[in-house]
């Protein structure tokens, strides 16, 4: 027991030491602490390398010694060793010393590598993922990737896409380039029109470019839709046999082409996609095209439907969108078809309508390389001369209706009847309907000279796209039964029955969602029985219907990362967006042992914990690679099942831990590391009493996490471990499931179970445990 104890102590020292080694490290990265080794790395080699001219939606940056991503736009500054990383609907282009321009595409990761010498100029590049084009005026560049090389002479342009997991192509589209293959032994030199294939990081086959088939229309396009597929025409000239599909993704589709076809319809999902024409072992010059889902712009004054007055200048106002570098204002006259398009910077414009005419206007985004962003819906007003006057409201009033009028209190005579119409009506307030059965909200206003017709629009949305009630009455009151609780926004506008229109009054908000009769909620005044008139207008509330506060609460658009999560692809859904991971778990284990110990000593054993726990910390060291420092504890209490054999054997206290550093390679899968374990030994105390002692054991391990969904996740891991006259192999198994996420958390419950083959000396021993977990996941 003693040596036991010892090992136990020498076990946790061990561990204490490496977790403060562990938050020193990770102080220094988060520059709480000084790191001098960053410091003499930046003084000595970082250097400006370039800068970003532009860049569209999510761009990111991370220096050399650092494990953030951090965002970045136009006009930064970029460092030699600097990782620039596009996410998904992004692009950036980027300008490097001696003039040389890098186009990155979406998805796109490369490393800004430093000269080889202070008297060379040549540009290098470590290409990693994704879809880019360079161009070089005045100096030589280079592309590496971890199996090849792309040396462009000076003046060259070269584009170079991934085309699946290990399959990239490249064209030159102007001057010479140099394909190197390993270190240099194979060579091979593409001019220009010549494009080189390039599958599983070996294969090679250089293709040659049609003239006799060309693509019409921009070479590179962008479309933005609002649907989950774009239905887009592409059009060519020649006699094309095929037409080649691939996606950044890695999906190549090729689709047979019937004799003198010049048009093929796409149904296209977001993503970008190079197009080629093939001909007897000929192809076109590549098309390119990006699919984006549209942001959602709204439109916020005028409202749908509002009258205006024509020589008079009208502001139009709308929701900025950050992807939008400019705006086209647009007016369509319904009656004559005419269209009037303005170029705006802002997101509000002053215009002034001449005539009488029925009109629709929207606003269409422009991003930062010129593609349309869409509009989502458009809204038609009428310009009048001279429209009536806007009626004034008055607060509405929820009355029950005549039809439906409860008895008088009187009538409940008896103390028995008063005490259950109490009870009922508690409960009926406890639990509030959804829909105003026994009220009707009546809405009122004032009258408007000239007007012999009113339009009432109520709608659940202040911009009024889409009311869920529009009444044409000749009165100034209109009485609303049966409709669902809620907060509503209503207006009126006047006009006569020769069809002259007249203005809206300023939208005014009322809650209708509770029917509390005790209360008087923006102007709302819950009645029980109809009161005289003069009394419900006594009662009356002020009407709010200030436009400023309204056009808070109007839709806005959607924010970026509602909009590009799903469509966020760099190496895997578990980087959780390239941040750092902390898991916290509590495990209630149940364990048994069959050990065999000295002079043939066997025993069974039995024992459980509600202590068990398990730490884990990954730390992201690029957008492929990361790793992991895994801890486990638990302390046993063990009882031997055979108590004939050992009746005065104690119950024992055994420690049960686990230290792991592990690889993390996002792509495939695999964790490979080192692991400090320790193991149950058997050994005799007495003839009628065994002790259980702690050895220490350590050896690799390996894992493999075979569902990195979102919500599920199971690993499996397997260690080779090694001690003092000891061999052992460790079998993992995980499954744990993500019930409850929030902002910056998420909780998970899952199921353990393990087991220990254990060879001491030339004895044999067999243990497993298994147990539930609960996580927490920062």
């Amino acid at each position: 027991m003693q040596m036991s104890r010892k090992s136990d102590k020498h076990l946790i020292v061990f561990t204490a030491i490496f977790l403060l080694l562990e938050v020193i490290w990770l102080l220094m990265h988060s520059h709480v602490l000084p790191n001098p080794f960053q410091n003499k790395i930046s003084k000595s080699q970082q250097a400006p390398a370039g800068f970003v001219v532009k860049s569209q939606h999510e761009l990111r940056k991370r220096g050399l010694n650092s494990l953030i991503w951090e965002d970045s736009g136009a006009d930064e500054t970029l460092y030699y060793y600097d990782s620039v990383l596009t996410l998904s609907q992004s692009t950036a282009t980027l300008h490097l010393n001696e003039q040389t321009e890098v186009h990155l595409s979406e998805n796109t990761l490369v490393t800004i590598e430093p000269q080889n010498s202070s008297a060379d100029s040549q540009i290098r590049l470590r290409f990693t993922r994704g879809d880019l084009q360079a161009r070089n005026p005045y100096a030589s560049t280079r592309i590496e990737t971890d199996q090849w090389s792309l040396n462009l002479q000076q003046g060259s342009e070269v584009s170079l896409r991934q085309t699946g997991k290990e399959n990239f192509e490249v064209e030159v589209l102007k001057g010479k380039m140099e394909f190197e293959k390993g270190t240099g032994t194979q060579t091979q030199s593409l001019n220009e029109n010549q494009i080189l294939k390039i599958e599983n990081n070996a294969d090679t086959e250089t293709v040659a470019l049609s003239q006799d088939l060309k693509f019409e229309g921009l070479s590179k396009q962008r479309i933005y839709s609002f649907d989950e597929q774009a239905q887009v025409p592409v059009t060519w000239t020649g006699s094309a046999e095929k037409i080649q599909i691939a996606s950044l993704n890695g999906k190549n589709e090729i689709r047979e082409l019937k004799s003198g076809q010049a048009l093929v319809n796409l149904a296209l999902s977001p993503g970008k996609y190079t197009l080629r024409l093939l001909k007897a072992g000929k192809v076109s010059e590549a098309k390119e095209l990006e699919i984006w889902k549209a942001p959602t712009l709204h439109l916020l004054s005028p409202f749908p439907r509002d009258r205006v007055r024509t020589h008079e200048q009208v502001s139009f106002i709308w929701t900025y969108l950050p992807e939008a570098q400019d705006y086209r204002f647009v007016i369509t006259n319904l009656t004559t078809g005419e269209i009037t398009k303005k170029s705006v910077k802002e997101h509000f414009f002053q215009y002034g309508f001449m005539d009488e005419d029925d009109v629709e206007w929207k606003v269409i985004g422009l991003d930062r390389d010129g593609f349309e962003m869409p509009a989502a819906y458009s809204n038609q007003i009428f310009p009048r001369h001279a429209p009536l006057a806007a009626p004034k409201l008055k607060s509405p009033l929820m009355r029950v209706p005549a039809s439906k009028k409860p008895a008088p209190s009187s009538s409940y005579k008896s103390p028995l009847f008063r005490w259950l119409a109490q009870v009922l009506i508690s409960k009926a307030q406890a639990n509030p309907p959804t829909i105003a059965g026994d009220y009707e909200a009546v809405f009122a206003w004032e009258s408007v000279d000239g007007a012999d017709l009113y339009t009432l629009e109520v709608s659940s949305t202040a911009d009024f796209q889409h009311p869920i009630l529009t009444k044409r009455v000749k009165k100034t009151e209109y009485s609303w039964s049966q409709f669902p609780l809620g907060v509503y926004y209503w207006r009126v506008a006047s006009g006569t029955t020769a069809g002259r229109l007249g203005a809206f009054s300023e939208p005014a908000k009322v809650h209708l969602d509770h029917l509390d009769s005790s209360a008087d909620h923006d102007g709302v005044l819950i009645r029980r029985k109809p009161v005289a008139e003069a009394k419900m207008e006594a009662q009356r509330s002020k009407v709010e219907t200030k436009t400023e506060s309204l056009l808070k609460e109007a839709p806005k658009a959607l924010p970026d990362e509602t909009r590009y999560e799903a469509q966020v692809q760099l190496v895997s859904q578990n980087q959780r967006e390239m941040k750092d991971l902390y898991l916290l778990e509590w495990s209630p284990i149940w364990t048994q042992l069959n050990l065999t110990g000295e002079n043939g000593l066997k025993n069974k054993l039995e024992g459980y914990t509600l202590s068990g726990l398990h730490c884990q910390m990954e730390q992201i060291l690029n957008p492929e690679k990361s790793y992991l420092l895994d801890i486990f504890y638990a302390q046993y209490r063990w009882r031997v099942t055979d108590q004939k054999t050992y009746p005065f054997q104690d119950d024992q206290s055994v420690i049960d831990a686990r230290v792991q550093i592990l690889l993390a390679d996002q792509k495939s899968g695999w964790m490979r590391g080192g692991i400090i374990q320790t193991l149950p030994l058997l050994r005799r105390l007495g003839l009628e009493k065994v002790e259980i002692k702690t050895a220490l054991a350590i050896g690799p391990s390996v894992t493999y996490i075979w569902d990195r969904s979102r919500d599920w996740q199971g690993s499996n891991q397997l260690s080779v471990l090694a001690g003092s006259s000891l061999f052992a192999l460790s079998n993992q198994n995980q499954i744990r499931y993500q019930f409850l996420k929030t902002t910056a958390n998420s909780f998970s419950l899952g199921f353990r179970l393990q087991e220990d083959f254990i060879f001491d000396q030339r004895n044999f021993s067999i243990g497993w445990s298994t147990g539930l977990t609960f996580g927490l996941e920062h």
